[in-house]
């Protein structure tokens, strides 16, 4: 009960922050602000701001702050100040691991001209390793590798491990949509954020899957096509926007049954 009280005051104390953001006129600071939060590593498998804030972004753009502060202001203060509990031994592990290169993160910087072995970096996330993981995003973020290359990586990676996953039983199709959904988010955190928030981004899509190593989806090459039929897509976004449509297609159907 402790435990929970402590956090209604900080909840309220986040939010009374936010409040006086907007009372000094600094309100377009907020998204931002909290994305800052949301992607510290000791929030690291908890992946629900950083999906969430993207939605409540939207929001603010369609409506603008005059009728969407309050949402915002309060569950923003939620989302960012919620308990989050004494890691495990593997999670403590990764926010020491993403602490320590976070600066990589920090100074991202897109370099146009690198090279990214798109096989290479699936192959190391999907590896149950979590070195070699973070290794991998460390290495892409130094190198400049673009950010939306990245997310479309993440997203397209989900889609594949959901296509060879049973849709008939509990197979982990829940965890599997939150590695779709960190993965496309990413993009959301760039444009309201920035690239070195999307930048730390970044671990938290590949702690996703190495949270959900009990699957155990055998490692593909993204390079090879998985059936003889291409996608009927006018370029990649289109593809990736209409792989994310089928998906939350199939998902309702599954909750329906």
């Amino acid at each position: 009960m402790r435990g929970r009280a402590c956090s209604r005051v900080i909840v309220s104390r986040i939010e009374r922050c936010l409040f006086t953001a907007r009372t000094l006129e600094e309100e377009d600071k907020v998204i931002a602000l909290l994305y800052e939060c949301a992607t510290q590593p000791f929030f690291l498998g908890i992946s629900a701001p950083l999906v969430t804030l993207g939605y409540l972004a939207e929001v603010v753009e369609e409506f603008g702050w005059e009728k969407s502060f309050e949402l915002v202001f309060n569950l923003g203060a939620k989302l960012v100040g919620q308990g989050r509990g004494e890691p495990d031994l593997y999670r403590r592990d990764a926010v020491r691991i993403m602490t320590e290169n976070q600066r990589a993160a920090d100074a991202y910087k897109e370099n146009p001209k690198a090279a990214y072995d798109e096989d290479a970096f699936v192959e190391a996330v999907t590896s149950v390793d979590l070195d070699r993981s973070f290794s991998a995003v460390v290495k892409v973020l130094q190198e400049g590798v673009s950010l939306e290359r990245i997310a479309t990586t993440f997203v397209l990676l989900a889609a594949d491990r959901m296509a060879r996953t049973p849709v008939n039983v509990e197979a982990g199709w829940h965890e599997l949509a939150s590695e779709l959904s960190v993965g496309a988010c990413l993009r959301a955190a760039r444009r309201h954020a920035g690239e070195a928030v999307a930048a730390r981004g970044v671990f938290q899509a590949a702690w996703q899957i190495f949270e959900h190593r009990w699957i155990n989806i055998p490692n593909r090459a993204l390079s090879e096509a998985l059936v003889g039929q291409k996608l009927d897509a006018a370029d990649t976004k289109d593809g990736v926007a209409k792989i994310i449509e089928l998906i939350e297609n199939v998902g309702a159907l599954g909750m329906d049954e």
